[in-house]
């Protein structure tokens, strides 16, 4: 579901952190004000050189925003891991020049949100 609000955004105009953050802040009914989320306005094309993928990056600040510092670390641990398998790399320029992203980011951006719901969701159920 995650990834369908993502792509919502992503094919209005927003960048990737932007859509992931925006994304959660309606699905998980999180209120995420406008400063912060003009911040996110250079995240994006791997902060602007091809480096680490922004819907990584906005991943890990969500972690960061919905759980305790140890348990971030061990989601954005999992993450990247997990992502690593999808996409062979974290690197904005090398996901961009796969196959899977001839046509834009829309696969990441899918990808990248349902793989963080359901890490969200994991957590969440393994805490109640």
């Amino acid at each position: 579901m995650l990834g369908k609000i993502a792509l919502k955004y992503y094919n209005n105009g927003l960048n990737c952190s932007q859509c992931i953050i925006k994304a959660v802040g309606e699905f998980y009914n999180i209120n995420i004000d406008k400063q912060s989320f003009r911040m996110l306005s250079a995240v994006s094309n791997g902060f602007g050189i091809g480096s680490l993928c922004s819907v990584l990056a906005a991943g890990v600040m969500v972690f960061g925003l919905m759980f305790d510092e140890n348990t971030a670390k061990r989601l954005r641990i999992r993450l990247l891991a997990k992502w690593e398998e999808a996409f062979g790399s974290a690197n904005c320029s090398n996901i961009k020049a796969s196959p899977a992203c001839k046509n834009g980011c829309e696969r990441a951006v899918y990808y990248g949100a349902e793989l963080i719901e359901s890490l969200i969701n994991s957590t969440l159920q393994k805490n109640t």
